[in-house]
């Protein structure tokens, strides 16, 4: 994953983006209040578990923020 603007700097990127970075995320972010936090720290997949990581403190915030300015980003 890119954590800044250098890739679309560099490859001349022509359409709108925002990069979002949040403390204690990890790497599951479901839509809000459809999945519960709790459930999607560690997932059952197969025979096993993928260990998502973050909090909840962390991914409720970041899932809830990001969420918002997924909307406003496409209403402007």
């Amino acid at each position: 994953m890119c954590r800044n603007n250098e890739y679309f700097e560099k490859n001349n990127y022509k359409y709108k983006y925002n990069l979002l970075d949040y403390k204690d995320l990890g790497h599951s972010l479901p839509i809000p209040f459809i999945i519960p936090l709790s459930e999607t720290l560690n997932l059952k997949i197969g025979g096993g578990v993928f260990i998502c990581g973050g909090t909840i403190k962390g991914n409720s915030f970041g899932q809830s923020d990001s969420w918002q300015k997924t909307i406003e980003f496409f209403m402007n």
